[in-house]
């Protein structure tokens, strides 16, 4: 986000996401390198594809790899990383209704995704210089997925703090839950649907946004 991305090089992890990753290396203005993960090898191929179609294959190194686990080769050339953006598949909760058949959210593929997700964070953590900026976000408005997230991540990394998003801030604060304090959920961004909640709107889709730092 911002003129943050910059710095280089920098990592999206389950880039499914492919805007952040064009947006990203379109803002580093042809400096550094993008890399961008995920394990489908389509979508590995759509970035790489789509990278060249906009003059950015320059920048932008797309690679299949699995962000749960170690860092293949092609990725751990470039670490440590400036930035991190992890971008988790997550429940899509806050997506616009979808015909859904019976069944396909539950309470332990919610838990399930949670638990994937902290993977990923630790991993993420891993590839992050001291000194780098990790962002987390989501497109989902459950809370063990995101402010749970956060809260795991301040209590198993110890040389993450939480990172102010002023002059970035367009949704509302977080959720005080999780055990997070009032002061910690303030420096998150949630943005919730269908018009309640501080963050809401009538025309926006649900997500989530944290910034951390790394000290050490």
């Amino acid at each position: 986000r911002g003129t943050g991305c910059g710095l280089c090089p920098l990592v999206t992890r389950a880039a499914c996401g492919r805007g952040k990753t064009m947006h990203m290396a379109t803002l580093m203005g042809g400096e550094g390198v993008v890399v961008a993960c995920d394990r489908s090898a389509r979508k590995v191929k759509v970035i790489a594809d789509l990278a060249a179609a906009q003059g950015l294959e320059g920048c932008v190194r797309a690679a299949k790899a699995d962000a749960t686990k170690a860092m293949p080769p092609s990725v751990e050339a470039h670490a440590p990383f400036d930035r991190v953006l992890l971008d988790p598949p997550c429940s899509a909760l806050g997506l616009r209704p979808s015909l859904r058949p019976a069944g396909a959210v539950s309470v332990t593929g919610l838990e399930q995704h949670a638990r994937y997700q902290r993977l990923m964070v630790a991993r993420a953590v891993e590839a992050l210089r001291p000194g780098g900026v990790l962002v987390y976000s989501t497109c989902t408005i459950n809370p063990h997925e995101n402010e749970g997230a956060v809260a795991w991540a301040l209590r198993h990394f110890p040389s993450l703090s939480l990172a102010c998003q002023e002059g970035e801030r367009v949704g509302g604060p977080g959720l005080e839950c999780c055990g997070l304090t009032a002061a910690q959920s303030a420096m998150l961004q949630r943005f919730e649907p269908g018009g309640q909640g501080e963050g809401a709107t009538d025309d926006l889709t649900g997500f989530f946004i944290a910034k951390f730092n790394k000290e050490w």
